[in-house]
């Protein structure tokens, strides 16, 4: 009963001014004491094939999306010495065949999360990043129709070239479904993140999560 949900896409500017009035209207002068960028999709594809409008989308969703919710709820968030909190990813800290749109996204995330606990931290509003190992959500499934649409998008000559990584990929991204975590992982992140006292400026989650760390500060031959 305390809980007024509001649809809206990250990627419909009008969407986010509509949603950003509703919650200014609810909140009145108190604020806004948090706000969780949590939307992301992936779109796996070769960079040397990916149709520029699904890298476009890649970026919409999970960088620029973002972005543009903070844009329209710092005001309230400020007002209320609140908090903010961005859902980001291992693959801001390590990059994978076919994955090169998503981790421009979750590099880009990152950058944005260090600018503005910089650029916040003026007003004390803390803000945190979630980097999450593999989580067990709808991701999976969605990941798994964009690897088996890959040669109607690329067309046959380009899967040919990367068909057989693609099904590497596929094994991989199978595999760490199976070990995924449960999303409450997740959640208890951002619970601190938004309570604590002393919150975390970076948060690593999951049990794959210092691994690819230790992976990530290797030499990039090493890496490789």
């Amino acid at each position: 009963g305390k809980l007024t949900p509001l649809i809206l896409d990250v990627t419909d500017e009008a969407a986010i001014s509509a949603a950003a009035a509703t919650v200014a209207h609810a909140v009145g002068e108190r604020g806004l004491a948090g706000l969780v960028n949590n939307a992301g999709i992936a779109k796996p594809a070769p960079i040397e094939f990916q149709p520029l409008a699904d890298f476009r989308t890649q970026l919409e969703v999970n960088l620029f999306g973002p972005v543009a919710m903070i844009q329209a709820f710092l005001p309230l968030i400020r007002r209320a010495g609140g908090r903010i909190v961005n859902v980001g990813s291992i693959g801001g800290l390590l990059v994978l065949p076919l994955n090169g749109a998503y981790s421009a996204s979750k590099f880009g995330i990152r950058a944005v999360t260090d600018a503005l606990r910089l650029e916040l931290r003026q007003w004390s509003i803390h803000v945190s990043l979630i980097e999450v190992a593999p989580v067990k959500t709808a991701i999976f499934g969605k990941t798994y129709a964009e690897l088996d649409g890959l040669e109607q998008r690329l067309g046959e000559a380009g899967y040919q070239l990367y068909e057989e990584l693609a099904a590497d990929v596929r094994t991989a991204t199978e595999k760490a479904a199976a070990d995924a975590d449960p999303p409450l992982v997740i959640a208890k992140a951002i619970a601190d993140a938004l309570t604590s006292d002393k919150p975390k400026t970076r948060y690593l989650v999951g049990h794959g999560g210092k691994q690819v760390a230790v992976a990530a500060a290797l030499p990039d031959r090493a890496r490789d």
